[in-house]
């Protein structure tokens, strides 16, 4: 993310106005829980992307996507859905909800993007573009909109495009986030609370985020077809159920004969969501009993269905994943979802982190990639930071 402020004055020969941290939305456990209706567990880190943004004297809006080297240009009267835009899209969606739709009225736009959510999923790619734009103009221009009009404005911009859309846990998420503390959502409810993260140094264990660095291609058709299956088998799924019964509250045997008629797939699916919300609430309940090995147990199961059920993995993240668990001291392992393939959370003491790095360097060998450890502390929210 850093060097936005070069960037943009390489492109447009203006320093930015205004730069805005976006920070990277991390889903630890209930990333498909969205299907049922379940619970999640959030929270953001920071490395999510950068918007800089400065004034024109035109009715041009100029967008670079550093990340993508890719650049996109379009009027701020005229903004219409062109699908050979692609990213670009998600930029204006949110500059047509608020121009055309809330009718607030702005000059041309110098805009640039630079981080790793640049390059995500586009749901997390679209999370961070509304948000971080809207922030940016709200500061910018002063429109003095709280939070919840943010959220409500970033949301609302979801009409414009049928492919780059933002989850509204998502949105909150990066509006609301608190420094060191990760949200439980009910997304039956859409009721949210936080709750300190106490497992970033706990009796000598930490927990860190592992990036596998496999390009983003390998694994997210996989995702895709598995959530295009997911809102075949779900929608099936609750037509046979009245109203008031939720998929997310049955028991193991209660939702035997409701799985009755799938194919042996289609039930690993189906298991995998629910307990996917399941494990979110467990460990929601271990983080507040500060229950290190409950969450590590959580965490370890979890990867098992990923890999067993949704069939949601790699060579590689298997190879991670498996030297992590061989290493003395690395008591957990997990991929989590941060909008890019491969990213894992794993629990890990001192020594343990020391004995995992020298592993790792023999997977950059293997594979030729080369694997990132940094801490995982949940930061906070949106914000406008000074220049780089």
């Amino acid at each position: 993310m850093k060097d936005i402020e070069s960037n943009h004055f390489k492109e447009y020969s203006e320093n930015p106005e205004i730069i805005v941290e976006v920070p990277q939305l991390t889903t630890l456990f209930g990333a498909f829980s969205d299907f049922i209706s379940g619970f999640s567990l959030m929270s953001t880190n920071d490395y999510g992307l950068r918007v800089a943004m400065s004034r024109r004297q035109d009715n041009a809006v100029r967008v670079l996507n550093v990340s993508k080297q890719d650049k996109k240009k379009f009027q701020i009267s005229n903004i219409k859905y062109r699908k050979e835009d692609r990213w670009a899209n998600a930029a204006k969606a949110i500059l047509n909800e608020v121009v055309s739709i809330s009718g607030i009225s702005i000059p041309g736009l110098n805009i640039t993007i630079k981080g790793q959510s640049a390059g995500g999923d586009n749901s997390s790619f679209t999370s961070a573009i509304f948000a971080g734009i809207i922030y940016g103009l709200n500061n910018l221009f002063e429109l003095h909109l709280s939070g919840d009009d943010m959220v409500r404005l970033a949301f609302g911009a979801n009409r414009f495009s049928p492919f780059y859309n933002a989850r509204l846990r998502d949105l909150v998420t990066i509006f609301s986030a608190e420094k060191g503390s990760v949200v439980f959502f009910d997304l039956d409810s859409y009721e949210y609370k936080f709750l300190k993260y106490p497992f970033d140094d706990f009796e000598g264990i930490g927990s860190y985020l592992i990036s596998s660095a496999i390009p983003y291609s390998v694994l997210t058709p996989e995702e895709d077809e598995f959530r295009d299956e997911c809102d075949i088998i779900f929608q099936a799924l609750k037509a046979k159920l009245p109203r008031s019964v939720k998929l997310r509250d049955l028991s193991e045997k209660e939702l035997r004969p409701i799985l009755f008629g799938l194919s042996e797939s289609q039930r690993r699916f189906a298991q995998f969501v629910i307990q996917d919300s399941e494990f979110a609430k467990k460990a929601w309940e271990a983080i507040n009993a500060s229950d290190i090995d409950a969450f590590s147990k959580l965490l370890n199961s979890q990867q098992k269905n990923i890999t067993s059920k949704a069939e949601l993995s790699s060579p590689e993240i298997d190879w991670i994943v498996r030297r992590g668990l061989e290493t003395t001291g690395v008591s957990s392992i997990s991929q989590v979802y941060v909008g890019l393939s491969g990213t894992l959370l794993a629990l890990i003491d001192e020594e343990g982190k020391l004995a995992y790095t020298n592993r790792l360097e023999e997977y950059e060998r293997i594979f030729g990639f080369h694997a990132e450890v940094r801490d995982y502390i949940p930061s906070g929210k949106i914000s406008i930071v000074e220049a780089d």
